[in-house]
């Protein structure tokens, strides 16, 4: 790829291909320049970014799609987003594709469902490692029920935000990292839910001590919680600490 200075003309051309739909990598090397270039020239024109932000319904979408058999390839396509930016939300908020799981083994993994279930509910959120020692169902196959059936069952994985901490919570967050050790498996509306993670941020010594604190707790429980499930845990959490 011979890289060359941009004409006028070319950058004509570039603003109604990006305008078009074209991927910023393919009008780069269309044009034999760096993707960096082709954002330079479309910022200098006052172009609005095509980047959609990461929002829980975005999330949802990919899932929803997924589930009705769409490779992660053709969803990236239908919702106007990259592959690998797909992929990594993908992955992020419910673990790697399986191949194949909605065309070859849906009516398979759907065969115990019903007594993961009857098991959530007479015993609430547990650790998918002893929901696999009681029902005799493997880890791994467990894992894949909240994609099939999200309706009926939920992952609860916690998972700690990659930000710069500061000299008064530097200590507090390599601690939460702790409660990444936990995936839960769960009904999606169980209420005890707050009570249970309440008990793990308790057994772990992670009761927040400050407003700093009390915010890095807020954040990493939001990477996974409903927003009313982390009010819950704050209420149970700070009565105890009153009490």
């Amino acid at each position: 790829m011979v890289k060359r200075k941009l004409t006028d003309k070319d950058i004509e051309v570039i603003k109604y291909l990006y305008e078009k739909g074209v991927y910023v990598k393919d009008i780069a090397k269309i044009f034999g320049v760096n993707i960096k270039t082709i954002r330079h020239h479309l910022r200098k024109l006052g172009v609005e970014p095509r980047i959609k932000p990461t929002t829980p319904e975005l999330v949802d979408k990919i899932i929803h799609l997924y589930r009705q058999g769409y490779t992660l390839r053709q969803i990236s396509r239908m919702l106007g987003i990259s592959y690998d930016r797909t992929r990594k939300l993908f992955k992020k908020h419910y673990g790697s594709p399986v191949k194949g799981i909605y065309r070859k083994r849906k009516t398979k993994l759907k065969k115990n469902i019903d007594t993961v279930i009857k098991y959530l509910k007479d015993n609430g959120p547990t650790p998918i490692e002893k929901v696999s020692e009681k029902t005799g169902i493997s880890p791994s196959t467990l894992k894949k029920y909240p994609l099939i059936a999200p309706e009926k069952l939920r992952i609860i994985h916690i998972q700690t935000l990659k930000t710069r901490p500061t000299k008064y919570n530097r200590e507090y967050k390599r601690k939460l990292k702790i409660l990444e050790k936990y995936r839960l498996l769960t009904l999606p509306d169980d209420e005890r839910i707050p009570r249970v993670i309440t008990e793990i941020i308790t057994r772990h010594n992670l009761i927040p001590r400050n407003k700093l604190e009390k915010s890095a707790l807020t954040k990493t429980l939001r990477t996974t919680l409903r927003p009313e499930e982390i009010e819950k845990i704050k209420q149970i959490l700070f009565k105890n600490k009153d009490t």
